[in-house]
């Protein structure tokens, strides 16, 4: 399983690239901190993402390519980071001419809506990807430590992101509409950085989703201080140093490219496919547990401020997230009773079998010896009288 590319030219490329986007965001920051005219700085970042998405084009449409002739299982999620690629600079041109033509320093508002294609499309990357075979045990802890930790991040980003979407003050509907759908759109990234965590991968290496997972930190960091901030109806105003980060998104998923390039050009060790270390292991069993506890924190402050929240409404939720944590223990002791039985079964069968080939080794002991005695009486006594004979 190899592509026809020398892995040490590729090699060079995706080290070559990281380079490259290293000094494009130190560019970039530079240039927007230190250029006066709102303009100017809404250039140069508008500029800025435009090359990096028609770069990142080219490299992820040909990593979709070489992943379907050699790693054809992992195409579909590769295809859909390529199609969310897509859509970026789509808009921005789009963006680009309005800003010219119409001397407006920002996007239409119906550019927001396709722009928000991209958020289901990283989703359905991960997703997408193939798990391995897990034992029933292990699957059952994974299942219910994401889901936990999947209902708390949606408890909390509800409490402090989407409910006051929906309570804040917007001037038309549009804008109401679009700050609950980003808010959908970065809960959607959460879930996707938490399956990257949670979820174990037969075929995909570590490599590129450790970028893709720096990636989409980068996007919702970008999300969060802007809706914080401006809210999220402002999104597409490209003026201020904040954008560095979109820039570091769409860059970290075109290294996550080459990465990917890199992975495919050489066979795949077991040692080398997607797996966590023993430190972040610890850590990822104690997160379904910190998860329960925020969630008792945000129902407690709940409790303390009734005005801004609902204590009925988070006092369920974090019923349902105690009751999968119950429920997961639950079904964890059942399996290790299982497992126990079937252990102290196989015990048994093994000491069964243990004492009858003791049993069959002292029988053919007795045996062995009894012939021993026969030839030895045979040798120094007469067959036919039983008298002592001349060698005796």
């Amino acid at each position: 399983m190899r592509v026809p590319s020398d892995p040490r030219r590729l090699m060079k490329i995706y080290l070559g690239g990281l380079i490259f986007s290293i000094l494009l965001l130190l560019g970039q920051a530079v240039l927007v901190s230190v250029l006066p005219l709102e303009s100017s700085r809404i250039t140069v970042n508008t500029v800025t993402l435009m090359v990096v998405s028609l770069v990142s084009i080219p490299v992820l449409g040909y990593t979709a390519w070489q992943t379907r002739r050699y790693q054809p299982r992992l195409f579909p999620s590769w295809l859909m980071l390529f199609l969310a690629m897509v859509c970026n600079p789509v808009a921005g041109i789009v963006g680009v001419l309005n800003s010219w033509l119409f001397g407006a320093y920002y996007s239409p508002l119906f550019l927001n809506y396709f722009v928000l294609i991209v958020y289901p499309l990283y989703f359905m990357m991960i997703a997408l990807l193939p798990s391995r075979s897990t034992r029933r045990l292990e699957l059952i802890q994974w299942l219910f430590d994401a889901l936990v930790v999947v209902g708390s991040i949606t408890l909390v980003f509800w409490v402090f992101w989407i409910q006051p979407s929906l309570l804040g003050g917007y001037q038309n509907l549009d804008q109401h509409i679009l700050s609950l759908a980003y808010a959908a759109g970065d809960l959607l990234v959460l879930w996707a950085l938490v399956m990257i965590l949670f979820r174990r991968l037969s075929e995909q290496q570590a490599g590129p989703l450790w970028w893709l997972f720096g990636a989409f930190s980068f996007l919702l960091a970008y999300d969060l201080i802007t809706s914080s901030l401006e809210g999220f109806s402002s999104l597409t105003i490209y003026g201020t140093l904040r954008e560095v980060l979109l820039s570091a998104c769409l860059l970290s998923i075109c290294t996550a490219g080459l990465r990917q390039l890199l992975a495919i050009s050489q066979p795949i060790p077991r040692a080398g496919r997607y797996s966590l270390a023993g430190w972040w292991e610890t850590a990822r069993l104690m997160m379904p547990y910190l998860g329960l506890g925020a969630s008792f924190g945000i129902l407690i402050l709940s409790l303390i401020r009734p005005q801004a929240l609902s204590p009925l409404m988070i006092a369920i939720w974090v019923s349902f997230i105690l009751f999968l944590v119950i429920l997961r223990q639950v079904l964890v002791i059942r399996e290790n009773q299982r497992l126990s039985g079937q252990l102290f079964q196989l015990n048994a069968e093994l000491e069964q079998r243990v004492v009858e080939r003791t049993e069959a080794l002292i029988a053919a002991n007795q045996e062995l010896q009894e012939r021993e005695i026969r030839m030895a009486h045979n040798a120094l006594h007469d067959a036919l009288t039983g008298l002592p004979n001349r060698t005796l």
